[in-house]
Protein backbone atom coordinates (compact mmCIF):
# COMPACT_ATOMS: atom_id res chain seq x y z
CA UNK A 1 0.00 0.00 0.00
CA UNK A 2 1.17 3.73 -1.13
CA UNK A 3 2.10 6.29 2.29
CA UNK A 4 0.50 9.18 1.09
CA UNK A 5 2.29 10.95 3.49
CA UNK A 6 5.47 10.30 1.56
CA UNK A 7 4.10 12.16 -1.81
CA UNK A 8 5.19 15.74 -1.83
CA UNK A 9 5.52 18.52 -4.56
CA UNK A 10 8.81 20.34 -5.69
CA UNK A 11 9.99 22.33 -8.40
CA UNK A 12 12.92 21.45 -10.69
CA UNK A 13 14.58 24.81 -11.85
CA UNK A 14 16.99 23.51 -14.62
CA UNK A 15 19.08 19.97 -15.43
CA UNK A 16 21.86 20.07 -16.88
CA UNK A 17 24.68 17.69 -18.83
CA UNK A 18 27.34 20.26 -17.27
CA UNK A 19 27.82 19.94 -13.62
CA UNK A 20 29.22 22.89 -13.45
CA UNK A 21 26.30 24.97 -15.04
CA UNK A 22 24.11 23.21 -12.47
CA UNK A 23 26.21 24.70 -9.75
CA UNK A 24 26.27 27.88 -10.91
CA UNK A 25 21.93 27.66 -10.68
CA UNK A 26 22.32 26.51 -7.65
CA UNK A 27 24.61 29.16 -6.31
CA UNK A 28 22.37 32.02 -8.52
CA UNK A 29 19.46 30.70 -6.32
CA UNK A 30 20.93 30.66 -2.83
CA UNK A 31 21.99 33.98 -3.16
CA UNK A 32 18.28 34.61 -3.78
CA UNK A 33 17.42 32.77 -0.47
CA UNK A 34 15.83 29.95 -2.50
CA UNK A 35 17.55 26.95 -0.79
CA UNK A 36 18.28 24.28 -3.91
CA UNK A 37 19.52 20.83 -4.15
CA UNK A 38 21.82 19.65 -6.69
CA UNK A 39 21.56 15.67 -7.39
CA UNK A 40 22.88 13.80 -10.71
CA UNK A 41 20.37 11.38 -11.86
CA UNK A 42 21.11 9.17 -15.01
CA UNK A 43 18.77 8.71 -17.81
CA UNK A 44 19.58 7.11 -21.04
CA UNK A 45 23.17 6.12 -20.24
CA UNK A 46 24.03 9.82 -19.68
CA UNK A 47 24.34 11.89 -16.40
CA UNK A 48 22.28 14.90 -15.75
CA UNK A 49 22.76 17.39 -12.71
CA UNK A 50 19.11 18.17 -11.57
CA UNK A 51 18.49 21.48 -9.41
CA UNK A 52 15.20 21.44 -7.83
CA UNK A 53 13.84 23.04 -4.65
CA UNK A 54 11.11 23.40 -2.20
CA UNK A 55 9.27 20.23 -0.25
CA UNK A 56 5.68 21.17 -0.18
CA UNK A 57 2.50 18.68 0.95
CA UNK A 58 -0.14 20.89 -0.95
CA UNK A 59 -0.28 22.77 -4.79
CA UNK A 60 -1.25 25.53 -3.34
CA UNK A 61 1.94 25.84 -1.66
CA UNK A 62 4.15 25.14 -4.51
CA UNK A 63 2.50 27.65 -6.83
CA UNK A 64 2.83 30.21 -4.38
CA UNK A 65 6.60 29.53 -4.70
CA UNK A 66 6.56 28.76 -8.32
CA UNK A 67 5.44 32.78 -8.41
CA UNK A 68 8.47 33.62 -6.05
CA UNK A 69 11.05 31.98 -8.43
CA UNK A 70 9.37 33.90 -11.29
CA UNK A 71 9.18 36.96 -9.63
CA UNK A 72 13.09 36.76 -9.52
CA UNK A 73 13.65 35.84 -13.39
CA UNK A 74 12.92 31.54 -12.56
CA UNK A 75 11.02 29.20 -14.21
CA UNK A 76 10.70 25.78 -13.49
CA UNK A 77 9.00 22.50 -13.46
CA UNK A 78 6.16 21.11 -10.65
CA UNK A 79 7.29 17.45 -9.80
CA UNK A 80 5.21 15.47 -7.71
Amino acid sequence: MLDENAFYFTIQVGSFENSDNAQKLKENLEKLGFKPELSQVQKKGKNFYRIRTGRFDKKEEVLNYLSELQAKGYSGIICP
